[in-house]
């Protein structure tokens, strides 16, 4: 279970509600749609409960709330070691009743790996769109697909509001290991610090850097270095790594594939497209991952996926080296000085 957790986080999406726009861009069907995501999140912020009342109530059991003592420490570090901007979100708690909340659709071009935007008053351009049905989710794709996208629906366990409305701790937030728990609230805290309104790709990768990094620390000041705690997500996060580096590499021989195989007809496109992704995906099974069973989903997928998956790979992780790279060489490798430089430059 706590694989097929990680890999949900690691794909989780930052939905940036736009529940205050009443600009002209937005109509027609952007009014209705932006009008579902306020009642979807309006109705999880009206059901959720301050996490004191959670921890005072004796019919709650004693694991949610040692979790739920543990995102307060998190999102305490955040703020005092990782220099996070202070808000209000995860101070509420809502129950999902073992319930997805949250699908996200992502579509991309059949043959060229350039993902289809939507553009939103606040944030711009971005390149996912997100609902609180699955039908509504399903809808979507069909629509996109029709216009020959590849697609993909995935559900999603975490979204940040920029710190605009009070975001909860999701019960499914708690399922996996301390330092997922970690990664995620300091992933979507740090979009309340620094966000590039309309760059999707730069924003994921800086808030994926900061919450692998802050994740790591607050693990190491909590538990030690030599902790259970430790060592378990150091492996879950190489592993990770390793799986990003591969799909990454993938996407760069689809991409090379794509501009050889232009002139030809789509049938013969599709057979070489298909050919690559299964190879890429074949691949896998040599990664040297400490877990055995890790990812096995992708390595041996029941559908084949298609452009949609590799986008969200680089919409994630693309940028990780630059990040890793500028994080020495700039700040020392002290991540709260990597922060407020990068406070600075995004001003």
């Amino acid at each position: 279970m706590h694989k097929t957790y990680r890999l949900k986080r690691i794909l989780f999406i930052d939905l940036f509600l736009l529940l205050f726009t009443t600009s002209a861009a937005a109509q027609g069907d952007m009014i209705s749609y932006l009008l579902s995501l306020a009642k979807g999140q309006g109705k999880i912020i009206w059901c959720a409960k301050p996490v004191n009342k959670v921890l005072a109530d004796p019919a709650v059991p004693d694991s949610v709330k040692s979790r739920l003592h543990l995102a307060l420490e998190i999102r305490r570090f955040a703020f005092d070691s990782l220099l996070l901007t202070e808000n209000r979100n995860y101070t509420t708690y809502y129950d999902q009743q073992n319930k997805p909340l949250l699908w996200v659709v992502t579509a991309c071009e059949k043959y060229a790996l350039r993902p289809k935007t939507w553009k939103f008053p606040i944030t711009g351009a971005v390149s996912y769109k997100g609902f609180f049905t699955r039908d509504a989710a399903e809808q979507e794709e069909r629509d996109l697909q029709a216009q020959g996208y590849d697609t993909r629906i995935r559900e999603v366990n975490a979204w940040s509001t920029l710190g605009k409305l009070r975001d909860p701790i999701l019960s499914s937030m708690l399922d996996g290991s301390e330092g997922d728990l970690a990664n995620v609230l300091i992933h979507e805290l740090s979009h309340g610090t620094v966000f590039i309104p309309g760059d999707t790709e730069e924003s994921e990768n800086l808030a994926n850097f900061i919450g692998d990094k802050g994740a790591y620390l607050f693990l190491a000041s909590k538990y030690g270095v030599n902790s259970p705690q430790y060592r378990q997500y150091k492996n879950e996060q190489e592993d990770y790594e390793m799986l990003a580096r591969a799909m990454l590499q993938g996407a760069t021989r689809l991409d090379s594939l794509y501009h050889a195989i232009a002139p030809l007809p789509d049938e013969e496109k599709e057979l070489h497209k298909t050919t690559m992704i299964l190879r890429i995906l074949s691949g896998l099974n040599d990664v040297p991952f400490h877990d055995p069973q890790a990812f096995a989903g992708l390595r041996n997928p029941k559908k084949i996926p298609n452009n949609a998956l590799f986008i969200n790979f680089l919409q994630y992780n693309n940028k990780q080296d630059k990040y890793a790279m500028e994080y020495e060489t700039l700040a020392g490798g002290d991540l709260k000085r990597f922060i407020q430089i990068l406070i600075d430059r995004y001003r």
